[in-house]
């Protein structure tokens, strides 16, 4: 009994210390389950605490610790644990950094902070998040390396760190993230070669590494992505060529590699890739060429972006099989001369083509236009001819772009062109198109309208100065006429550019209307009247070009009503007849001030000064008259400075010195400007171009000579009394260097022998002293300069004898190169000897050609022009007679009676050449450096 109740007590105490213990351990699960949402939870208020800017207030008034997280924006919760599974604050326009305790989140599987500004480095304790699926950080701030521990998240699925500041190399531990699929880590610092080890990443569906600093090779491992179906490394720095196991990836569909200097050809297993979709491999510095049939292995291609490389050979001619091909860009490449394939026009899903300069050639096939799905069409810079006919533009509803600049076509403009109505930009420019501008095109939607540089007449139709539209209006270099409408309402009109027309009337006032207006080019046309104050109105306008037209002033000072905005002005060649005014000094942003041949009188006034951004001052051909003012000193920006041909007085003022930045000035034919060129300009060394001729300048300081960069000196027509200093030979720039017209006496220095870049030297009109090194100059540097001319001067001849229609014509009227030979040493006879065939000399049966040819080989210097044989060294004498006698007998092989007995054009230009090489062969080392150039 006693046994049974011992029993019977045990079991009992057993079952309450079961329970006690079942008890205890729910009891410690409930606290340890408190314990981590608390953790979670103070995570989460952390990470509020760090943020600096919530603009729409989300965190603000909704993470109240008054309520479970779980409730919290933005965050959502395991149902069993109650543990933080995601959190997704993308897009909110937050800022702050990311606190350390964000890494407590272990429960965390996704985690998107993207599309903020968040910055600094990211805190290592993210380490811990090992259930983490997904990690976007996209379009932040953020900046340090990217960080070795992201290879620990081992779960990861997607990560996205693009468009942030992350620097350093990619880490070799990515690689352990092998269930990884999508890998976005472009636009950042990132540099250094892509990891050969990238290769084991065998899930891997997106990989893009675009746009950063990444150099080195495309690792060929990159074979082992079986799963792949998008690559995009563009906009690097990789070399080494396009590995040829891109192309045999199975799943790939879109490539992009562009904007690299790959070099190489594109492998032909990427051209033969039937899943790939999308090429994007443009500026690569690929070359080689493109099979004929391209399509046949590219059948499910939609997009093919080949441009800017240095592709050869003719572009593919059968298409047809591209059926899904939606946009082709094969354009800056170097095809050579080919047609458009017909076989494009068979495309009919292509809505943008681009053969901008790939040097076609011949007639657009007018299948090209049966294209109803094209929206954009480039082909721009080619040599394209034919005309577009009114048929071409019928069945193109959906065209919103046309570019055909810069190729030879020819007839008018086709009035059907405004069936396009979905129309927005159409260049034309760059043509030869004849007639007038349809008056269709004002109905359209255009917002950039360019039909400059062709010959087209009659007037501009008044429409197109009120399409609501337009940006963008060029119509430069034609023959339009007529005068522009006297209302404008161009609201949206930035650009408008009607240079070189026979447009007249005056401006209309109503241009005020444009208000958006920042360049306005109307020069060399025929506009006449005032310029009217209501431009002052466009308080966009920054560069205003109104130059030579017959434009005029109401009073005796020139108004200048323009808006502050304006930073270039151009007025020249107008009959103003008027003062500058005073207020000019007002236009504080004017950086270039041309007011050339207007007829300007008086003074300058002395508020110019204030023009401190001015960079280019020009008043050239004026009646200035006065001094210079001294407050030119104040602009301060100024580099270009041109004062000539004016009735200016006084002396050049030293205040011009402290322009520094100056590198170009012009002070000609002031016949009033008198004295010394001031001491200091020996300190303006940014000057370049040096141009006081034309002057009564007396004296020129020697610290001129120590402006070791300037490249032109003009001081000729002075009153100049110096002899030619030792120091000029410290001018080590100059190419073209003038003192003649002047009083300088002396010898010229030896330094002169030591200006190697000189060109064009002019001492003559001066008390110089008969020297061996003014004859050498003067003479065995005009020989080859005269051989030099010849050779430009043969080129050009035989340009124009091609274009002549009268001339030496063969029995089927086409034009005898022989008889321009024939021509052209006729014209070498006449140089060197300075006869002509009609000079009496030449009666009674003796010709130019049999007077030089008993002439030759030992009399030559009877014939030859005797300034060219005037030198004090009789060895230099024998020289030019030895070249102008080898030039000699090649002019009289060019005039041989019979045409088959003279020398070809090719061989004339190799027979030139050689005698200008022998000769400075022949010649000392100074005059090799007096004629090098």
């Amino acid at each position: 009994m006693n046994n049974k109740l011992y029993s019977s007590l045990c079991t009992f105490f057993t079952y309450c210390f079961s329970l006690q213990l079942h008890y205890y351990f729910f009891m410690s699960l409930i606290v340890s389950g408190t314990n981590f949402t608390t953790r979670d939870k103070h995570a989460l208020v952390a990470l509020k605490s760090s943020i600096t800017q919530d603009p729409h207030h989300f965190l603000t008034h909704n993470w109240s610790t008054n309520f479970s997280v779980c409730n919290w924006f933005g965050v959502t919760c395991d149902h069993r644990h109650g543990r933080v599974r995601t959190l997704n604050l993308g897009d909110m326009g937050l800022s702050g950094t990311i606190p350390s305790h964000l890494g407590n989140l272990s429960f965390l599987i996704e985690l998107n902070l993207g599309g903020n500004t968040f910055h600094h480095n990211l805190p290592q304790e993210l380490v811990h998040l090992r259930r983490l699926k997904s990690l976007n950080l996209s379009y932040n701030e953020f900046s340090g390396n990217v960080p070795q521990w992201i290879g620990a998240l081992s779960s990861l699925q997607h990560l996205n760190l693009k468009n942030n500041r992350f620097g350093g190399v990619i880490p070799k531990s990515i690689s352990n993230l092998t269930v990884l699929e999508t890998l976005e880590i472009g636009h950042n610092l990132i540099e250094g070669s892509i990891p050969y080890e990238v290769g084991r990443m065998s899930q891997l569906r997106i990989l893009s590494m675009s746009v950063n600093h990444l150099s080195g090779v495309i690792p060929p491992t990159i074979s082992n992505l079986s799963s792949l179906r998008g690559i995009s490394l563009s906009y690097n720095s990789l070399s080494g060529g396009i590995p040829v196991e891109i192309g045999e990836l199975p799943e790939l569909r879109v490539v992009y590699l562009g904007n690299n200097p790959l070099g190489g050809s594109i492998p032909t297993t990427m051209l033969n890739s039937s899943t790939l979709q999308d090429i994007e491999i443009g500026s690569s510095n690929l070359s080689g060429t493109l099979p004929s049939n391209l399509c046949g292995g590219l059948a499910r291609i939609q997009v093919l972006y080949i441009a800017f490389n240095l592709l050869s050979g003719k572009l593919p001619s059968v298409w047809h099989h591209c059926k899904e091909l939606t946009d082709v860009d094969l354009s800056n490449n170097k095809f050579s001369q080919g047609n458009i394939p017909r076989d494009i026009g068979n495309l009919t899903m292509l809505a943008s083509l681009y053969l901008n300069q790939a040097n076609l050639q011949g007639e657009i096939p007018p299948s090209l236009f049966n294209i109803s799905s094209m929206r954009v069409l480039n082909l721009e810079q080619n040599k394209l001819n034919g005309s577009l006919t009114e048929e071409m533009f019928l069945q193109l509803p959906l065209l919103e772009y046309i570019y055909l600049v810069d190729n030879q076509f020819v007839g008018s403009i086709p009035k059907t062109i405004s069936n396009c109505t979905m129309l927005q930009v159409l260049h034309l420019g760059s043509n030869y198109f004849t007639g007038s501008i349809p008056e269709g095109i004002g109905d359209l939607l255009l917002t950039s309208l360019s039909m400059g540089n062709n010959h087209l007449s009659g007037s501009i139709p008044s429409n197109i100065f009120n399409m609501s539209s337009l940006s963008y209006l060029y119509l430069a270099n034609n023959s339009l006429s007529g005068s522009l409408p006297s209302h404008i309402s161009l609201e949206n009109m930035e650009e408008l550019n009607l240079y070189g027309n026979k447009l007249s009337g005056n401006i209309p006032s109503s241009i005020s209307n444009a208000t958006k207006l920042n360049y306005m080019d109307l020069k060399l046309n025929k506009f006449s009247g005032v310029i009217p104050n209501t431009i002052g109105n466009l308080r966009n306008l920054q560069q205003l070009d109104l130059g030579y037209n017959n434009l005029t002033t109401h009073s005796s000072t020139l108004e200048l009503m323009y808006p502050s905005s304006l930073c270039d002005l151009y007025i020249s060649g107008n009959p103003f007849h008027a003062k500058l005014p005073k207020s000019i000094g007002n236009m504080s942003n004017l950086e270039l001030f041309d007011a050339d041949a207007c007829s300007i009188d008086g003074e300058i006034p002395l508020e110019i000064g204030n023009l401190t951004n001015l960079y280019a001052l020009s008043l050239y051909q004026n009646d200035l008259s006065g001094t210079i003012p001294t407050t030119i000193k104040g602009l301060q920006s100024l580099q270009y400075l041109n004062l000539g041909n004016n009735r200016l007085q006084g002396t050049i003022i030293s205040e011009i010195c402290k322009i520094k930045q100056l590198s170009e000035l012009y002070i000609t034919e002031n016949k009033l400007i008198s004295g010394e060129v001031p001491t200091c300009f020996g300190n303006l060394t940014s000057l370049r171009k040096l141009y006081l001729n034309s002057n009564k300048l007396s004296k020129v300081p020697s610290s001129l000579w120590s402006l070791r960069d300037i490249l032109v000196v003009n001081l000729s027509d002075n009153a100049l009394t110096l002899s030619l200093p030792i120091e000029i030979g410290n001018l080590k720039a100059v190419t073209f260097l003038d003192l003649s017209k002047n009083m300088i006496s002396g010898s010229i220095p030896g330094a002169i022998s030591g200006l190697q870049n000189l060109q064009i030297l002019n001492l003559s009109q001066n008390k110089l002293k008969k020297g061996s090194n003014a004859n050498i100059f003067f003479i065995k540097c005009i020989l080859p300069i005269m051989v030099s001319i010849i050779l430009v001067v043969f080129c050009v001849f035989f340009l124009v004898r091609r274009r002549r229609k009268n001339g030496e014509f063969g029995s089927k009227g086409i034009i005898s190169t022989k008889g321009d030979v024939y021509s052209f040493g006729i014209m070498l006879m006449e140089t060197f000897t300075r006869k002509k065939p009609t000079d009496d000399l030449f009666v009674a049966g003796l010709s130019m050609k049999g007077w030089i040819s008993k002439s030759l080989p030992h009399a030559i210097d009877r014939v030859v022009d005797s300034n060219l044989l005037q030198d004090e060294g009789h060895h230099h004498v024998d020289d030019i007679i030895a070249s102008t006698s080898s030039i000699l007998k090649l002019a009289l092989n060019c005039c041989e009676d019979l045409p088959e007995e003279r020398m070809n054009m090719t061989d004339i230009a190799a027979s030139l050449n050689k005698v200008k090489a022998m000769f400075l062969k022949a010649s000392d080392k100074d005059v090799v450096r007096f004629c090098r150039k």
